[in-house]
């Protein structure tokens, strides 16, 4: 096993046998004149992840290392222990299901972070693959999205500043500060912990922004935040609500950005009351969007239209379902790209 690993790549899997071995492969194919770890976070899975990962360790023992238990831990426990077994001055993230098509992305990113030392975290750019029309479409932010880096972290509460987390990568000990100081904002109940670590990580140091395509985000039918169960859709997004609440009182963030965030939070989670025939849920959400004057649009009270009277219902719901399939249609085939 390395000693000093310069960097240690932390990724997380659950029942990805399909894409884990890419995910790993292309870490350990990055190009490096330094030497780094892969931290592979294992919740006990039931399909073969764990025999692939297991592989990848015995092939490689001095560069893999598989974090894993007899049981199933959850989500929030199998990030904080993986967070807690990277031993680099810096961590670089991937999904399980996603992978790094570039491979300079390390060293890319790790001599920026070496020679700016005011700099706690860089991101880049990606591609989104859509699995299922096996189509491409190159994601970019933009560049005047840095230019004011004290503001990042309002910016990723108001869903103003995209990032994926298969491109970043951080200091170490800004990625520990995180989670030992915001021990509320990684308890169990919550549903991701990424955003959390990526806001605390804006709040408290320069963010970077670098135009170059770093790695390939994957958009499956079904996965943790798109779902085809309506019902999992909601309780995601409701636990998403939960989350930036809490950010927004932790950093405590002007009340001047307060209905940005809110429509961005509750405006998704009355479209998904919507698909669950969810009153309750669209009810209190459309409420708490006019307490804060957020932005009126047409399409969060369409749906609570729809979802409180059932003879409006039942016109509009085959229109918004024809929306439903022509965005997604949109999405995967009219941005077609060749495989990479």
């Amino acid at each position: 096993m390395i000693d000093q690993p310069l960097v240690s790549v932390l990724i997380l899997t659950y029942n990805q046998e399909r894409y884990i071995s890419q995910a790993i492969s292309c870490a350990l194919a990055q190009n490096t004149v330094f030497p780094f770890e892969i931290v592979v976070g294992e919740d006990c899975s039931t399909d073969r992840t764990r025999d692939i990962v297991q592989e990848f360790q015995q092939k490689y023992p001095e560069i893999v290392r598989v974090v894993t238990s007899d049981t199933n831990v959850g989500m929030m426990k199998n990030f904080l222990r993986t967070v807690a077994a990277c031993h680099g001055k810096y961590i670089a993230f991937c999904d399980g299901d996603d992978y790094w098509h570039n491979p300079e992305k390390l060293q890319i990113q790790v001599d920026f972070l070496e020679n700016h030392h005011d700099y706690g975290m860089v991101h880049g750019a990606y591609y989104a693959f859509f699995e299922e029309t096996e189509s491409f479409h190159r994601w970019i932010h933009s560049k005047k999205m840095t230019e004011n880096e004290d503001t990042v972290h309002v910016k990723l509460l108001c869903g103003q500043y995209p990032w994926k987390t298969s491109t970043i990568c951080a200091r170490g000990s800004l990625v520990h500060q995180v989670v030992r100081e915001d021990q509320e904002g990684f308890d169990e109940r919550f549903l991701l912990a990424d955003v959390q670590l990526i806001v605390g990580m804006a709040a408290r140091a320069r963010v970077k922004y670098l135009d170059i395509e770093l790695s390939t985000y994957r958009v499956l039918p079904d996965s943790a935040c798109h779902s085809e169960c309506s019902l999992r859709n909601l309780a995601f997004l409701q636990s998403k609500q939960e989350v930036y609440l809490h950010l927004w009182e932790k950093y405590k963030v002007s009340e001047h950005s307060l209905p940005i965030m809110k429509g961005h939070i509750y405006g998704p989670l009355i479209t998904a009351a919507y698909w669950c025939r969810n009153l309750e849920v669209a009810s209190a959400a459309l409420k708490e969007l006019a307490e804060c004057d957020s932005p009126w649009t047409w399409r969060r009270y369409v749906y609570y239209l729809g979802l409180k009277y059932p003879i409006f219902d039942f016109f509009i719901k085959p229109v918004l379902q024809f929306r439903r399939t022509i965005r997604w249609h949109f999405y995967t085939r009219l941005w077609r790209r060749k495989r990479l």
